[in-house]
């Protein structure tokens, strides 16, 4: 919710143009992500393409079967002698496919409410930081301390000058609208943040737990001798 500022709210101290300028680079620090408590990680790309293929992995994934003697009746019927082909075995390899393929299901849920939440944060920065440069064009200062051409370094040097009294007295209205923006980022960067931590653990899971896994099985599966491809595969 935006703050609404009164012209009497104040805190009773005197301010001077170099709160605005705080203020100034404050905002710009929250927009960019940079601000204190407000900092955000490079942000999270997937394509729809990359979801289509999720989605086949799980979809595959879950229509494997998992009962002992479902996955017998898959490898023939007996135990095929070969260690790391038993059905038992190629079950347990079964279970762990489908356990992680489920839990896709949350996490594309939170990407979905991410994209959504993405829309109404964008408004709401929109309408913040346009009232935050309405506020500093209102003030009386900002109209008679014009900088003209000066460069950022050559404002830097310039003595502090002090605001106007009616001015001074609106600057805790322009802090309040910056706590704002920075309440709604730091939100929206927490949902961000949990979204892409999902991801991030269930691609390591993917690649680092169950694409070893099939491929010792195709491997071993269409290894001449069995025994010695396990040896060297798990050595």
């Amino acid at each position: 919710m935006v703050t609404s500022v009164e012209p009497q709210f104040t805190d009773g101290e005197a301010h001077t143009v170099e709160d605005v300028g705080r203020v100034g680079k404050d905002l710009m620090n929250v927009l960019s992500g940079k601000g204190e408590g407000v900092a955000r990680a490079p942000g999270l790309l997937i394509t729809n393409e990359d979801v289509r293929r999720i989605r086949r992995y799980v979809n595959t994934g879950l229509s494997l079967p998992t009962k002992l003697e479902e996955v017998s009746q898959l490898v023939g019927g007996s135990d095929n002698g070969i260690a790391g082909l038993a059905p038992d075995a190629i079950a347990e390899l079964h279970v762990g496919i489908q356990t992680h393929a489920r839990s896709w299901s949350a996490i594309e849920t939170n990407m979905q409410k991410v994209g959504s939440d993405l829309y109404v944060f964008s408004g709401n920065l929109i309408t913040i930081a346009t009232n935050v440069v309405d506020f500093i064009k209102g003030l009386e200062s900002y109209q008679t301390l014009q900088v003209g051409d000066l460069t950022p370094a050559q404002i830097d040097q310039m003595p502090p000058v002090a605001l106007m009294d009616q001015d001074s007295k609106k600057i805790p209205g322009l802090l309040a609208l910056v706590d704002d923006l920075k309440v709604y980022i730091k939100d929206h960067s927490a949902s961000t943040t949990r979204t892409r931590v999902g991801v991030t653990d269930f691609k390591r899971c993917l690649k680092d737990e169950i694409a070893p896994g099939v491929a010792l099985k195709i491997r071993l599966a269409r290894s001449g001798n069995a025994g010695d491809e396990i040896a060297r595969l798990t050595a």
